[in-house]
């Protein structure tokens, strides 16, 4: 499981992080904490250990999602989270600026079209894609081999698994270790990415 880490300050984000990271696989990191702290807080929970996705949800030219990638990989950023209806000139770009950075995925974002637009991602490289809960099984159909990500709540995690999540980002849950521990009773969840 991964949890969204969701601070005013650095600070806060660095204890929130250190509060949790002997029980979850991964960290997210959002554009909320970009606006706020900064993308150095990326470096900041890559080097508690567990692996890094900036969710930042990249769009714009190529060149913009190449270079976006690249500082948020040579930060620490193991995945970084690109809009997939960007297109998959886009995508190749920002694998490429990625790759360039020292990241070692992509992970698209298919909010609409979501079969049509998983296949654009696998086809550009991704490693994952990020979906709807609903959208697991045709997305997995059209993109055999990609991770999936789904974002749940302690109640969506069973179905989000059923569907095939690879990757569940705990949603909802802010700092409270008692909601935590919940999320890890959960049978089977667990995270089907090399770290």
């Amino acid at each position: 499981m991964f949890w969204t880490v969701a601070a005013e300050t650095a600070e806060a984000a660095l204890a929130q992080a250190e509060a949790v990271v002997n029980a979850v696989d991964g960290f997210v990191v959002g554009a909320d904490l970009l606006a706020g702290p900064g993308p150095l807080v990326i470096a900041i929970l890559s080097e508690l250990g567990p692996p890094v996705l900036a969710d930042f949800r990249l769009g714009g030219s190529p060149r913009q999602v190449e270079t976006a990638a690249r500082r948020l990989a040579g930060l620490g950023a193991r995945w970084v989270s690109v809009e997939a209806s960007g297109g998959g000139t886009a995508l190749a770009a920002a694998q490429a600026g990625l790759a360039a950075g020292g990241g070692a995925g992509l992970v698209a974002m298919v909010n609409v079209s979501p079969s049509r637009l998983a296949r654009t991602a696998q086809e550009a490289g991704c490693e994952g894609v990020w979906c709807g809960r609903r959208d697991l099984a045709a997305v997995r159909q059209a993109a055999p081999g990609v991770t999936l990500f789904a974002t749940a709540s302690i109640d969506e995690v069973a179905e989000a698994l059923a569907r095939g999540a690879g990757v569940v980002i705990a949603d909802g849950v802010g700092n409270h270790t008692s909601t935590l521990r919940r999320f890890r009773e959960i049978p089977g969840l667990t995270a089907a990415v090399r770290h």
